[in-house]
């Protein structure tokens, strides 16, 4: 999951519970006995050390103000159990299971976050008794089996996060028959497998969802692709196969779509392109053909592209040159043909640019050499290199090798106030490279 995502996910979380604890008692508010003795219960049945927040829940004292992680409403009931990320912090312990906690005891439980613990087994048919409950966090556990149905009960539940966890199964269509207010839903880093229900283009206000590394099979549903709401889709590391869906739906709020390595083939549909918003595009590693439509020229507020390791034909468009916050650009290993386009060389913020393995020809634009990071190996590209270093930008990696016919005659002049960490002008199967004396290079 990208950073801008996890600092949305945190804050909306960190919101609902502020909301829960302006919402409940400051005073010391007693837990009601039912759900205070379902708590110790489960309490009894977990695995931790005494660093791990649980050692307060104790019979001595039954303010909720003083069970950790624990949040009450003015009367007493639990609304919020926060036991998230003992694991990851590295001091505390907390193990166990959910079969020994009475979910009907807690009927009014709105929030409820275990991630980042070591909680194992399977989740119950009964959380689906949790009608009020809007945050469900399950991730970077140990849960296995498949997921239970009765989860589509929770008709109130706008954060379903069960990632990194052993779930397997498939996705059933039940699940997303009543989550009409759901806006955020992982399910990545599992073993789920099966095909994408096209039930999941009814959850109208998702903005974000996440399945990548799993193992599900078939193609995207067209549904998917009409959520307007969507900012986020993560769908990458499963074996999706069949073409992305072109379809009248613009997903106008998209910023961030990954595909990358799956089974997709087919063209880049342009009505993709109209999600003007997007920033960043991985479409990676997968089987897409056809040429890179004008229409590219759309995202310009894109700031990384990769479509490598695909079948993509056809010239390279100057509407690329459009996106003007372009930072990563990396087309290599595909089937580009005809010259590179002038217009790359004005895009300012790019820092990695990757044409390599294509069949690229004619002349190396010179604004190109300002990029950082510049690999144009194994093309047909042809011309003199010459570069007045003491003018322009550092670089780091140029990469030439392979299949390009540039003359033994290049000069390379680097001047003192450049720093050049790494040059690959290596030849293979066109004509030696100079030496470094004739080259203009005595030490780097």
């Amino acid at each position: 999951m990208g950073t801008i995502t996890l600092f949305t996910s945190m804050l909306l979380v960190l919101f609902s519970f502020s909301n829960l604890v302006n919402a409940a008692a400051k005073t010391s508010t007693e837990l009601l006995p039912a759900e205070r003795e379902a708590l110790l219960r489960w309490k009894s049945s977990l695995d931790y050390n005494e660093v791990a927040i649980v050692p307060s829940w104790n019979t001595t004292n039954s303010s909720c103000q003083t069970w950790d992680g624990i949040t009450c409403s003015e009367e007493g009931s639990v609304i919020g159990i926060d036991l998230s990320n003992h694991y990851l912090q590295g001091k505390s312990h907390l193990q166990g299971m959910l079969t020994h906690l009475n979910f009907s005891s807690l009927p009014n439980l709105s929030i409820f976050n275990l991630n980042g613990n070591d909680f194992r087994g399977k989740i119950p048919q009964e959380i689906g008794t949790l009608s009020k409950l809007t945050i469900l966090d399950l991730g970077g556990n140990s849960f296995s089996g498949e997921l239970p149905i009765s989860l589509g009960n929770l008709t109130s539940l706008v954060h379903l996060d069960i990632s990194w966890n052993n779930i397997n199964g498939t996705l059933d269509p039940r699940l997303f028959s009543n989550w009409s207010q759901l806006q955020y839903l992982r399910l990545d880093n599992n073993y789920l497998g099966g095909n994408i229900p096209p039930e999941l283009g009814n959850l109208k206000k998702l903005t974000e969802l996440f399945i990548s590394t799993n193992q599900i099979s078939g193609s995207i549903p067209s549904e998917l692709m009409c959520l307007e709401n969507f900012y986020e889709l993560s769908l990458s590391y499963n074996q999706l196969t069949g073409p992305i869906p072109s379809t009248q739906c613009h997903l106008i709020n998209l910023k961030y779509l990954s595909l990358h390595f799956n089974h997709i083939s087919g063209p880049i549909p342009v009505s993709l392109l109209y999600s003007t918003k997007l920033r960043f595009l991985y479409l990676h590693s997968n089987h897409i053909n056809g040429s890179i439509p004008p229409e590219i020229g759309n995202l310009i507020h894109l700031e990384h592209l990769k479509l490598y390791d695909n079948e993509i034909s056809g010239q390279l468009q100057s509407g690329v040159g459009r996106l003007s916050r372009l930072e990563l650009l990396e087309l290599s290993h595909n089937k580009l043909t005809g010259p590179i386009p002038e217009q790359l060389g004005d895009l300012g913020k790019l820092s990695r640019l990757e044409l390599n393995g294509n069949d690229l020809s004619g002349k190396i634009p010179y604004k190109l050499y300002l990029v950082p990071y510049l690999d144009l190996s194994e093309n047909s590209l042809t011309g003199v290199v010459q570069w007045q270093l003491g003018n322009m930008a550092p670089f780091h990696i140029l990469e030439l090798a392979g299949w390009n016919y540039i003359p033994a005659t290049t000069k390379i002049y680097v001047s003192i106030t450049a720093i050049l960490h790494h040059v690959i002008t290596a030849f293979q199967n066109v004509i030696q490279p100079p030496r470094l004396a004739e080259s203009g290079i005595s030490s780097l």
